[in-house]
């Protein structure tokens, strides 16, 4: 979940914060407005977060969920191609990888 504030508006900072959102971004004079540029800040909270704070609100204990067998298999997978793709030495063999890869997803 995402959230977007611009630099003057510091209530819907503070309220974003205490909402539990984290800091993730800022766009540098994203906008012009009475005469001089803004900063829009980018914030957001995880899923598991979101589930820890609602927990938390219940009064429940708070645990963390191992994440589901796919999920670390593909965690994995994308560790194996980005090393892949840093020893490839030109375009030929990037083209190769991404033909592998899109074969293998199919």
């Amino acid at each position: 979940m995402s959230v977007r504030a611009f630099e003057w508006n510091t209530g819907a900072i503070k309220l974003y914060e205490r909402l539990g959102f984290k800091h993730e971004g800022r766009g540098r004079e994203a906008l012009w407005h009475e005469g001089r540029w803004w900063d829009g800040l980018e914030m957001g909270m995880l899923e598991g977060e979101w589930r820890e704070l609602v927990k938390k609100s219940k009064g429940e204990d708070v645990e963390v969920e191992e994440p589901a067998k796919e999920e670390k298999e593909d965690a994995q997978k994308v560790a194996e191609m980005k090393e892949d793709v840093k020893k490839a030495d030109d375009v030929k063999d990037l083209e190769k990888l991404w033909k592998e890869y899109a074969i293998s997803r199919e």
